[in-house]
């Protein structure tokens, strides 16, 4: 129904609150219409039920239309005759169908707020709403949240909820599940809005009629593909959203987040530049330029060589270049002019130290690059779960408003020691099978990325979509995930399938507004996961998004749990704040324990600086494992403070068992006890 934006499939994923089930046989109940206070209620029609029946096939309503109670409403209505209707069906004891008539002329409603579904379904069945017309029927609510399952078995089919998410982190449930209660989601899609001006019901509006946006609003869709595959896009223009509700076929629209190579020789190999221009407009980091512009930039500034996406976006903000990355490299121009353009007041030096060059400065805030680029995601490393990790940790960066690039490197079939080249574009979006554990490598089935090379003349094809769902696959033998349909040439499709791009690298851009406020993040569970879509929040997820001004704390069901690491450090690159100290026994000991199992080392510290130290208050760190510091390892230029911590049982096969402190790095301990 939708993914035709993305090839040939249909729409929307749950949030993370939501819950999938495999609807069962509705139960035999007579037909009983329920008058809505003085409204006339329209008549569903045997046909018409039958449509219904065959277009939401898989909530399975009753074959015999006389078992269901059916209330049909238009789609433009109001909040109040809405939860008149849900009162309604929850006064009777059949199974309930609420039908919203959608037409082009009638398809959109705001409500004034929250409309709770919230009953017993052993007294009053289950509950199915619908969408039925010519057009999608369009809910959007002044309290965000559209509808809030607060218990029973509610089902929802063929709506797109429209929502604008406020803050830095994208956490928007426009249908939140309360425990216990379960709801099922059928050829539907959630649009949220980040940025932009104009409140919600203009905006929602606006996304109806087909608009254009006098401002650069951005919006994130999820959506269903089929059966158990759903789907995650983000960086969409308000037009481009305005096409995916309407499922129409094209993806042709013009985005101000793909910059693209020229017929140019000298901008060649400057993929990874045009990934770093995308990142950099998408993030806000744009000075007023559009991704174009900030690409040309990098073209006036930069010799045609290799790069990567990560140095490229350093010297935009900082005005530094570390160099290159292997023998072809890329390097800067004589008299390049350009780059810098958050520098902090303290790098001016020509050569300065490694914690200078690291400094910026964002909206008169100093920061550090950790703040913002999170450490890279390394994929292609031998061990599955870090290669699983990293697929669900660039997933996660999206829902939050990162901006995600992906290194690959080509390499024939049956040759994977000898590289044929490289190439570097940009992730909007991704898709999973919902039936496969966020621990397996072949839950992720498809990525959706934008190519710099689809503008170039010798690749133009204005059949083609400006984003591209293509799929990837797990090799066991090499423990990797491959971009089959890519040649080497670098576009889906083209019929070179002796030759794989292996996906080797995320490159991460958090939002500009990241740092604008202090986020607390709580931990609820003990998983070691990373799955933006699981309704929890792991310590690994809390230290992927947390800046230097955030805090990690834990839910107080956690004390004295033991969260065991699934075989990967947890990197911490700035200087953040995990805070246990709510957690702390009677006794003085710490409620949390953090375990490498034996596996692997625990923490690895490479951000924190005098004035802001990454800082550990009331954990147990243990069973760490390590050549250096199995417990920590405190990397260079790097400080960090432990309070009331203990650091026990953990091996380094050469130094520092407990923790291991760099040249030229600093720790600090109050209250620590730590024996290995």
């Amino acid at each position: 129904m939708f993914g035709r934006f993305f090839e040939d499939k249909k729409a929307k994923s749950p949030s993370k609150s939501q819950t999938l089930k495999t609807c069962k046989a509705p139960k035999s109940r007579k037909l009983r219409m329920e008058h809505l206070e003085d409204r006339a209620l329209l008549s569903v029609t045997p046909t018409e039920y039958a449509e219904i029946r065959e277009l939401y096939s898989a909530f399975e309503l009753s074959e015999n239309m006389a078992e269901v109670n059916a209330i049909d409403l238009s789609a433009a209505t109001t909040s109040a005759e809405v939860q008149a209707a849900l009162d309604a069906a929850k006064a009777t004891p059949q199974d309930d169908l609420i039908v919203f008539r959608a037409t082009p002329e009638a398809s959109s409603a705001h409500f004034d707020r929250t409309l709770t579904i919230d009953f017993d379904e052993s007294v009053s069945g289950k509950l199915t709403l619908v969408s039925y017309g010519s057009a999608l029927a369009q809910f959007s609510s002044a309290e965000n949240a559209v509808f809030s399952v607060e218990s029973g078995d509610a089902r929802l089919g063929g709506f797109a909820f429209v929502g604008k998410e406020n803050g830095a982190t994208g956490n928007l449930d426009l249908t939140p599940v309360a425990d216990g209660a379960t709801l099922s989601v059928e050829r539907s899609i959630y649009l949220k809005q980040s940025g932009g001006d104009g409140d919600l019901e203009e905006r929602s509006a606006a996304v109806l009629n087909g608009a254009t946006s006098a401002n650069e609003a951005s919006y994130s869709a999820d959506f269903q593909v089929e059966g158990s595959t759903w789907g995650y896009v983000a960086g969409l223009t308000l037009s481009e959203a305005v096409e995916l509700t309407a499922a129409t076929h094209s993806f042709q629209t013009s985005t101000f987040f793909d910059a693209n190579k020229t017929t140019r020789k000298e901008d060649d190999l400057l993929c990874w530049a045009a990934t770093a221009a995308n990142m950099l407009k998408y993030t806000g980091f744009d000075v007023g330029m559009t991704a174009q512009g900030i690409f040309d930039e990098f073209v006036s500034c930069f010799n045609n060589g290799a790069g990567n996406p990560r140095y490229a976006i350093e010297w935009f903000l900082t005005g530094y270049f570390r160099g290159g990355i292997n023998e072809d490299a890329t390097s800067l121009k004589d008299g390049a002019e350009g780059g810098g353009h958050y520098a902090s007041a303290n790098s001016g030096d020509e050569q300065p130290a490694l914690a200078e060059l690291d400094k910026i400065r964002v909206d008169n805030v100093e920061a550090t690059l950790g703040d913002y680029q999170p450490a890279n995601f390394n994929v292609w490393t031998g061990n599955v779960a870090e290669s699983v990790n990293a697929v669900a940790s660039a997933a996660l960066a999206l829902h939050n408003k990162a901006a995600v690039g992906i290194r690959f490197g080509w390499y024939p079939a049956d040759n994977y020691e000898t590289r044929k080249g490289g190439h570097v574009v940009t992730m909007w979006g991704y898709c999973y099978d919902s039936t496969q554990p966020n621990s397996s490598p072949t839950r992720y089935t498809d990525l959706i990325i934008s190519c710099p090379d689809d503008q170039e003349t010798k690749y133009d094809d204005p059949t083609q979509p400006i984003r591209y769902k293509t799929a990837i696959d797990w090799v066991d033998e090499q423990a990797c995930y491959v971009f089959k349909d890519y040649d080497s040439d670098g576009k889906e499709g083209r019929g070179n399938s002796l030759v794989w791009g292996i996906i080797q690298n995320f490159y991460v851009l958090k939002s500009k507004d990241a740092m604008k406020t202090a986020n607390a993040y709580v931990v609820t569970t003990t998983s070691d996961v990373v799955d933006p879509c699981d309704g929890v929040m792991s310590l690994r997820e809390a230290t992927l998004l947390a800046t230097s001004r955030d805090t990690v704390t834990f839910d107080k069901s956690l004390k004295n749990k033991t969260i065991t690491l699934s075989g990967t450090e947890i990197k911490l690159v700035n200087g953040v704040t995990i805070d246990a100290s709510l957690l702390m026994n009677a006794d003085g000991t710490p409620g949390i324990t953090v375990d490498g199992g034996g596996e692997s080392r625990v923490f690895y510290v490479t951000g924190g600086t005098e004035s802001d130290p990454a800082t550990f208050n009331g954990l147990t760190v243990a069973g760490g494992s390590a050549s250096f510091g199995g417990g920590v390892y405190v990397d260079d230029e790097t400080a960090v403070k432990f309070v009331d911590c203990t650091i026990t049982g953990n091996e380094a096969s050469s130094s520092g068992g407990g923790v291991y402190v760099d040249d030229n790095a600093q720790a600090t301990f109050e209250n620590c006890a730590i024996t290995g």
